[in-house]
């Protein structure tokens, strides 16, 4: 049967093919006979054998029709749609161009009834050829055009179809042809399309206008916007205001009990945004702190369609706090993308659906939807400091009198897509916002002004309490879009400046989750819970809330979707404390996991749960875990560490303990358990090793416990890690452990177990995997700072060799790793020459590290911060019998000098050029490199001069003023002590001013130092220093007297000394004064009483 109709249609097609321009008066019947024997045949068979001949088909047949034959036109029509449709050819080049000039022609002159016919096919047309659209458009989107004039038809229905063509004309162009400033070539037309949108949502319904066809209308236009956005940022920069506008009106539409506002140009907050808050740096110890994720602005964007691809919760989690979710959850985001796949067709409708008002609910349900996804695509492509002033018309804050806001959606949307895509909008406006909501607070006192920071303080808590509320959702996708918002919202809440008990009050409604019966529920509970133990700063409630074993909770039959809704609608404020189990059986598994019969009543219950999803201490051991909620619950007890490892780790060591070695050991759930097992043990070494540093007197983990927890592990199972040949990450993770192990641990171990790790890590410098060779690198610097290994002479020298191997190695990492153990090593090398019996390494293998450093010193910046560092400690080491027996040392020294003023004076990072002047300092305490004939005093001290006087940077000032006063003889500032002194004062008067506000709070460091390298000079002056100082001290010296007098008050005993020894100083040079000119007299007596009154 199939063949018979393509026989048939390859006939028919070569007739009509036969026919020429010039027709005569039969034509028109025969052309009519042709189409209809073309038409009754059964398109959803195969029909067409050859494209090309279907395509010259439609050639012929828009050649040949005329387009005021309406007969004809109508019938040409049917034939191109069942072609398009179902036997899928695409119109390109000449064919499609013709096509459509003579659809817009036709439209001219179109009876009625043909219009709708006319528009299906164009739109079909231009749809299924959308890519080769972009010449079209000049010619169907102009003013006074066929299409245009339709939108003046009082039909409804031909309105619609006219709209839908613009809204398709808005989507045909390849992102690769857009231009990177955001415009295009079509700009007029996409402005023209928009404006059209903008006034069919702007204006009152007409009340001729059928409820079904004008929801269509609507969803064409939010729809066109959407595209037009995504194609011409200028256009979104210029209309933002009226954009929110619309959504946030179409986003409730028809939702119980909100009117309908017509749309309005919505204007920013009048409060000024702050600036970005930088996070203060954390000590780094052992190199390596818990990894942040950064995300990436969505400006300018150009994803064609962002709401199908941008909600992966791993991107939702690039703000500045410590936890990172293991799991990736894109599968689940495209929940999002399938629900804003919306047609608008009639055929969406089966027919159990009742009647016209079921239609017209659902429709206007996917009003909201669109309208929320138009809202997402605004939010994702602009400036975060752009959308935040507009938080307040989405957002409630204390005063709930508006039910136009994201709350309305969330809670009172009947369609669980609604609600997902109003927790996607609210996901995308969290995402990064935390250097804004870092200002909210709360506060009791009430006045007739509000603060910015108060009202903001009051929105993040409606923000805590409409998720919460939300929580109570039966859709598991929509609750997990829930859960990934707490999280964010989370991370992004300075809950130390709010009122206590926000955040306990979310673990406790998040608590009943984490046993929930979908695995992927379950991890989202547990990264939200995670992000609760990386807040900072850490709030005394949160260590209760993870404590409390028992929690109020109702139990409460399924809900249907109506009581569910009217529930929804009912909500409030007392509400916020708990949210209801979904079922009497999940209930019951909650409560009889969190009181299993093996725990210890003193265990935090999140602990437990973790403990039991790795198989410990419970029944969960002897069920099914899902890998996901494996490697998360490792990742919580890796968060864990950071601000709760004595609170609630500490006491149930051991438990910890049996999991990660098992853990290790599983050999069913693959390389990823093994590779977060290893992870974790990382975490929780690090973390030991700083708690027994510590020394608090308070410590609740005995040192034995320590040494049990690396013996188990180095028994086996971290020592498989680094063995398992096929797989580099887990090699790599096993030399992170190890580096991990702490100095007190390791002084402990047996000598049989140091020897191992050692011999590990120096075989893992070999290894051929980069990651690998980079992760031993690394734990060799840590351990070469260990006292039994530092004191080793012959470890010493073969860590030496491995990082001057690696340093000079092609890959950045290893180079980077290697350069941060190379300034570890130059710290130990220095400690034990401090010592008295301390060995130093061979002279042959200290050049080679002075040349590989310098080398490396000219590299990129993370590299350069290290070893301008080691270069400071290196040069500390180079002795007077090396400087007489080799004498190329002198060049080496040189090149050393050279490169350090090089990082210290160029560059952008300023972490660099305050090592490099720190390293400098070091250089100068050594004396044996002031040897006659060294040239490189001049540009130390000017550039130090230079540097402490105006760098903007105030860190580097007072590094470079430490350098300063690191020579310890009048000799070894040479002829620059004049310049040095009087660079010091202008330095002193110059702290006042700033670039940079945030530079404030370093001022009072800045002018400690400088006072302290005056009075480190001032110990060393002799007369005729005071001569030379005639010219501009009587200028200073009220401003020193004056910053002296401060830095005495506060400075440290430790550093006061040389206030002492300067006035020491002062009174031997007083008793030779006669000779003394009566400006040095002058000057000597001045500088007495500045140090006299700072010294009582």
């Amino acid at each position: 049967m199939a063949k018979d109709y393509q026989h048939t249609f390859d006939v028919l097609s070569g007739k009509l093919s036969q026919l020429t321009l010039s027709r005569i008066k039969g034509d028109h019947k025969y052309i009519c006979t042709i189409l209809d024997e073309i038409n009754i045949l059964d398109f959803e068979k195969p029909v067409v054998t050859n494209a090309s001949k279907a395509v010259l088909l439609v050639h012929q047949c828009c050649t040949l029709i005329l387009p005021d034959d309406n007969i004809l036109v109508a019938k040409c029509c049917k034939l191109i749609l069942n072609l398009i449709n179902h036997q899928n050819i695409i119109l390109e080049g000449q064919t499609l161009v013709i096509t459509v000039r003579w659809m817009l022609q036709a439209l001219r002159n179109a009876s009625d009834h043909l219009f709708l016919d006319l528009l299906s096919t164009l739109d079909t047309v231009l749809k299924s050829s959308r890519k080769s659209l972009d010449c079209l458009l000049p010619e169907i989107v102009i003013k006074n055009g066929p299409l245009l004039q339709i939108l003046d038809n009082k039909n409804s229905e031909v309105i619609l179809g006219a709209l839908q063509i613009l809204e398709t004309c808005t989507n045909c162009e390849d992102d690769e042809k857009v231009r990177k400033n955001g415009s295009n070539e079509y700009q007029k037309e996409y402005t023209i399309c928009a404006n059209i949108f903008e006034k069919f949502l702007t204006d009152i319904k007409p009340q001729n206008y059928d409820d079904l066809i004008f929801c269509k209308i609507l969803i064409c236009c939010l729809k066109g916007l959407e595209n037009v956005i995504q194609q011409s940022s200028s256009y979104l920069q210029e209309k933002l205001g009226l954009l929110l506008g619309i959504s946030k009106s179409y986003m409730v539409y028809c939702i119980n009990n909100v009117d309908f506002v017509i749309p309005q140009h919505i204007t920013p907050s009048t409060f000024a945004l702050a600036e970005p808050v930088t996070s203060t740096s954390r000590d780094k110890k052992g190199g390596k702190i818990t990894k942040q994720r950064k995300h990436r602005a969505a400006k300018n964007r150009k994803d064609k369609r962002t709401s199908e691809s941008d909600s992966e919760l791993g991107g939702e989690f690039h703000n500045a706090s410590s936890y990172v979710p293991v799991s990736n959850f894109s599968d689940e985001n495209n929940t999002q993308s399938s629900s804003l796949k919306m047609k608008a067709s009639d055929s969406d409708f089966s027919d159990t659906e009742v009647g016209k008002v079921a239609k017209i609910k659902i429709t206007q349900g996917r009003v909201r939807q669109t309208a929320l996804s138009l809202l997402y695509n605004i939010v994702k492509l602009t400036e975060k400091s752009k959308i935040f002033p507009f938080w307040s018309s989405f957002i409630p804050g204390g005063s709930l009198l508006s039910k136009h806001n994201l709350r309305t959606c969330i809670l009172h949307e009947p369609s669980p897509r609604g609600r997902m895509a109003a927790l996607n909008v609210l996901l995308a406006l969290l995402t990064s916002s935390k250097m804004y909501l870092s200002q909210a607070e709360m506060s009791d006192k009430y006045s007739a002004f509000t603060p910015f920071s108060v009202m903001l303080g009051e929105t993040i808590y409606e923000l805590h309490k409409c998720l919460c509320l939300a929580l109570n959702e039966n859709s598991v996708q929509v609750l997990i879009q829930c859960l990934k918002c707490l999280s964010v919202l989370i991370q992004s809440t300075p809950y130390n400046r709010l009122k206590p008990g926000l955040l306990s009050k979310v673990i406790r409604n998040v608590k009943v989750f984490i046993k929930h019966k979908d695995a992927t529920v379950q991890v989202a509970s547990l990264i939200v819970l995670g992000c609760a133990l990386a807040s900072e700063p850490v709030v005394p409630e949160t260590k209760q809330a993870f404590l409390k074993q028992t929690f109020k909770y109702s139990v409460k039959q399924p809900k249907t979707d109506k009581s569910q809704k009217q529930e929804k609608e009912t909500y409030s404020d007392d509400d916020f404390e708990y949210v209801n189990f979904s079922s009497d059986e999940e209930s019951c598994v909650i409560g009889k996991d969190l009181e299993c019969s093996g725990c210890k009543k003193d265990i935090s219950w999140l602990l437990q749960v973790c403990l039991n999803n790795l198989g410990i201490n419970g029944e969960e051991s002897q069920q099914a875990v899902a890998v996901p909620v494996k490697l998360e619950s490792l990742q919580v007890i890796s968060s864990m560490t950071r601000n709760y490892f004595q609170s609630l780790m500490a006491p149930h060591f051991s438990l910890i303990t049996e999991a990660l070695v098992a853990s290790l050991n599983d050999k069913s759930q693959g390389i990823h358990i093994h590779l977060h097992a290893g992870r974790t043990v990382d975490f929780i070494g690090q973390r030991m090793s700083s708690y027994f540093n510590s020394k608090d007197p308070d410590q609740t983990l005995p040192l034995e416990k320590g040494l049990e927890f690396w013996t188990l592990l180095l028994n086996g199972p971290l020592i498989g890690l680094i063995q398992d040949e096929n797989n580099p990450p887990l090699r790599a993770v096993g030399c992170d452990c190890l580096g991990s192990i702490g100095s007190h641990i390791f002084e402990c171990l047996p000598r049989d177990k140091q020897i191992l790790t050692v011999t590990l890590l120096f075989a893992c410098s070999r290894d051929l995997e980069n990651i690998v060779k980079a992760s031993s690198v690394r734990a060799l610097g840590i351990c070469v700072q260990y006292p039994s290994l530092r004191e080793d002479i012959g470890f010493v020298v073969d860590v030496a060799e491995t990082v001057y191997s690696t340093l000079q190695d092609n890959n950045s990492a290893v180079k980077i790793k290697s350069a941060w153990s190379l300034g570890n090593l130059s710290d130990s090398l220095t400690a034990n020459r401090s010592e008295v019996n301390g060995e130093e390494i061979p002279t042959n293998l200290l050049i080679k590290l002075l040349q590989v450093t310098i080398a490396a010193s000219d590299q990129n910046d993370k590299i350069k911060m290290n070893t301008v560092r080691a270069l400071g400690n290196l040069l500390q080491l180079v002795h007077r019998d090396l400087l007489e027996t080799n004498k190329n040392v002198w060049q080496c020294l040189e090149a050393a000098f050279n490169v350090l003023v090089k990082c210290a004076t160029t560059g952008s990072h300023a972490k660099v050029r305050w090592n490099a002047c720190y390293a400098l300092g070091n250089a100068l305490k050594n004396e044996n490199l002031y040897f006659e004939g060294a040239n490189w005093q001049n540009s130390v001290f000017s550039s130090l001069s230079f540097l402490v006087i105006s760098y903007r940077n105030f860190k580097v000032r007072i590094n470079a003023g430490y350098a300063l006063s690191c020579p310890l003889k009048r000799t070894f500032y040479s002829h620059n002590f004049n310049l040095v002194w009087t660079s010091l004062l202008k330095a002193l008067e110059n702290a006042e001013n700033m670039e940079d506000f945030s530079e404030y709070k370093h001022r009072d460091h800045l002018v400690e130092q400088i006072c302290l390298t005056v009075a480190h000079m001032t110990t060393l002056l002799t007369p005729e220093d005071l001569s030379s100082m005639e010219d501009n001290f009587a200028f200073y010296s009220d401003l020193l007297g004056q910053q002296m007098r401060h830095v005495a008050d506060r400075v440290i005993p430790e550093k006061s000394a040389v206030l002492m020894t300067a006035l020491e100083h002062l009174k031997k040079l007083a008793k030779k004064c006669e000779s003394f000119s009566s400006d040095q007299k002058y000057i000597l007596d001045c500088l007495m009483k500045i140090f006299y009154i700072n010294t009582l």
